[in-house]
Protein backbone atom coordinates (compact mmCIF):
# COMPACT_ATOMS: atom_id res chain seq x y z
CA UNK A 1 0.00 0.00 0.00
CA UNK A 2 2.40 2.46 1.00
CA UNK A 3 4.39 1.74 -2.38
CA UNK A 4 1.71 2.87 -4.58
CA UNK A 5 1.38 6.15 -2.55
CA UNK A 6 5.16 6.79 -3.11
CA UNK A 7 4.72 6.04 -6.69
CA UNK A 8 1.50 8.01 -7.17
CA UNK A 9 3.27 10.95 -5.68
CA UNK A 10 6.25 11.19 -8.14
CA UNK A 11 6.94 13.85 -10.57
CA UNK A 12 6.85 13.19 -14.30
CA UNK A 13 10.21 12.95 -14.62
CA UNK A 14 10.85 10.60 -11.79
CA UNK A 15 8.33 8.81 -12.85
CA UNK A 16 9.41 8.38 -16.02
CA UNK A 17 12.43 6.74 -14.67
CA UNK A 18 10.72 4.35 -12.42
CA UNK A 19 8.98 3.35 -15.64
CA UNK A 20 12.79 2.45 -17.12
CA UNK A 21 13.61 0.63 -13.84
CA UNK A 22 10.39 -1.28 -14.02
CA UNK A 23 11.22 -2.43 -17.59
CA UNK A 24 14.42 -3.26 -17.31
CA UNK A 25 13.37 -5.30 -14.45
CA UNK A 26 10.66 -7.21 -16.69
CA UNK A 27 13.39 -7.45 -19.94
CA UNK A 28 15.99 -9.16 -17.64
CA UNK A 29 14.74 -12.88 -17.07
CA UNK A 30 13.15 -12.78 -20.79
CA UNK A 31 16.45 -11.58 -22.14
CA UNK A 32 18.36 -14.30 -19.82
CA UNK A 33 16.60 -17.06 -21.14
CA UNK A 34 17.19 -16.29 -24.63
CA UNK A 35 21.25 -15.90 -24.19
CA UNK A 36 21.59 -18.97 -22.36
CA UNK A 37 19.53 -21.06 -25.00
CA UNK A 38 22.05 -19.66 -27.58
CA UNK A 39 24.91 -20.16 -25.36
CA UNK A 40 24.03 -23.97 -24.71
CA UNK A 41 26.53 -25.14 -27.06
CA UNK A 42 29.56 -23.33 -25.78
CA UNK A 43 27.93 -24.16 -22.18
CA UNK A 44 28.14 -27.71 -23.35
CA UNK A 45 32.05 -27.75 -24.32
CA UNK A 46 33.47 -25.73 -21.91
CA UNK A 47 31.80 -27.22 -18.83
CA UNK A 48 31.99 -30.09 -20.32
CA UNK A 49 28.22 -30.60 -19.54
CA UNK A 50 26.07 -33.98 -20.63
CA UNK A 51 23.00 -33.99 -22.50
CA UNK A 52 21.01 -33.86 -19.46
CA UNK A 53 22.59 -30.95 -17.40
CA UNK A 54 22.01 -29.02 -20.29
CA UNK A 55 18.67 -29.64 -20.62
CA UNK A 56 18.45 -28.81 -16.45
CA UNK A 57 20.32 -25.64 -16.91
CA UNK A 58 17.35 -23.97 -19.30
CA UNK A 59 14.70 -26.00 -17.27
CA UNK A 60 15.75 -25.51 -13.73
CA UNK A 61 15.63 -21.80 -14.23
CA UNK A 62 12.25 -21.47 -15.94
CA UNK A 63 10.70 -24.42 -13.50
CA UNK A 64 12.04 -22.38 -10.52
CA UNK A 65 10.51 -19.12 -12.41
CA UNK A 66 7.24 -20.81 -12.62
CA UNK A 67 6.68 -22.46 -9.33
CA UNK A 68 7.94 -19.11 -7.37
CA UNK A 69 5.64 -16.65 -9.80
CA UNK A 70 3.11 -16.62 -7.30
CA UNK A 71 4.92 -16.31 -4.22
CA UNK A 72 6.85 -13.55 -5.08
CA UNK A 73 3.29 -11.61 -6.05
CA UNK A 74 1.49 -12.71 -2.45
CA UNK A 75 5.24 -11.46 -0.80
CA UNK A 76 5.39 -8.39 -2.95
CA UNK A 77 1.88 -7.60 -1.13
CA UNK A 78 3.33 -8.79 2.12
CA UNK A 79 6.74 -6.93 2.35
CA UNK A 80 6.33 -4.08 -0.23
CA UNK A 81 6.74 -4.48 -4.01
CA UNK A 82 10.10 -2.01 -4.37
CA UNK A 83 11.33 -4.25 -1.62
CA UNK A 84 10.64 -7.28 -3.23
CA UNK A 85 11.74 -5.69 -6.55
CA UNK A 86 15.06 -4.85 -5.45
CA UNK A 87 16.01 -8.01 -3.61
CA UNK A 88 14.93 -9.99 -6.78
CA UNK A 89 17.21 -7.61 -8.81
CA UNK A 90 20.01 -8.28 -6.16
CA UNK A 91 19.69 -11.60 -5.86
CA UNK A 92 19.31 -11.79 -10.07
CA UNK A 93 22.60 -9.82 -10.25
CA UNK A 94 24.16 -12.40 -7.54
CA UNK A 95 23.26 -15.47 -9.24
CA UNK A 96 24.59 -14.39 -12.61
CA UNK A 97 27.52 -13.36 -11.01
CA UNK A 98 27.14 -17.65 -9.72
CA UNK A 99 26.19 -18.38 -13.28
CA UNK A 100 28.96 -16.97 -14.71
CA UNK A 101 31.81 -17.97 -12.79
CA UNK A 102 30.85 -21.45 -12.43
CA UNK A 103 33.33 -23.99 -12.61
CA UNK A 104 30.90 -26.86 -13.46
CA UNK A 105 27.46 -27.52 -14.66
CA UNK A 106 26.58 -28.15 -10.98
CA UNK A 107 27.26 -24.81 -10.04
CA UNK A 108 25.80 -23.40 -12.68
CA UNK A 109 22.91 -25.39 -12.48
CA UNK A 110 22.35 -24.02 -9.10
CA UNK A 111 22.90 -20.50 -9.95
CA UNK A 112 20.35 -20.94 -12.92
CA UNK A 113 17.52 -22.18 -10.24
CA UNK A 114 18.54 -19.19 -7.86
CA UNK A 115 18.21 -16.73 -10.65
CA UNK A 116 14.63 -18.10 -11.61
CA UNK A 117 13.69 -17.96 -7.83
CA UNK A 118 15.11 -14.39 -8.03
CA UNK A 119 13.40 -13.36 -11.36
CA UNK A 120 9.69 -14.72 -9.83
CA UNK A 121 10.74 -12.23 -6.97
CA UNK A 122 11.33 -9.11 -9.53
CA UNK A 123 8.56 -9.72 -11.91
CA UNK A 124 5.26 -9.57 -9.88
CA UNK A 125 5.96 -5.45 -8.90
CA UNK A 126 7.14 -4.66 -12.00
CA UNK A 127 3.27 -5.26 -13.51
CA UNK A 128 1.99 -3.53 -10.45
CA UNK A 129 4.18 -0.91 -10.42
CA UNK A 130 3.65 0.04 -13.80
CA UNK A 131 -0.22 0.10 -12.91
CA UNK A 132 0.24 2.45 -10.14
CA UNK A 133 2.43 4.64 -11.97
CA UNK A 134 -0.18 4.99 -14.79
CA UNK A 135 -3.39 5.18 -12.76
CA UNK A 136 -6.71 6.08 -13.87
CA UNK A 137 -7.18 9.34 -12.23
CA UNK A 138 -4.01 10.78 -13.09
CA UNK A 139 -4.91 10.11 -17.07
CA UNK A 140 -6.43 13.59 -18.44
Amino acid sequence: MADSVLLTKLSSTRRRHAFYLLLLGAFLPSLNMFVVTIALPSIHDSLSATASETSLIVSGYTSAYAVCLITGGRLGDLFGRRFMFLIGMAGFTAASLMCGISPDAVVLLAGRVLQGVCAALMAPPVLAGIRTLFSQEEIP
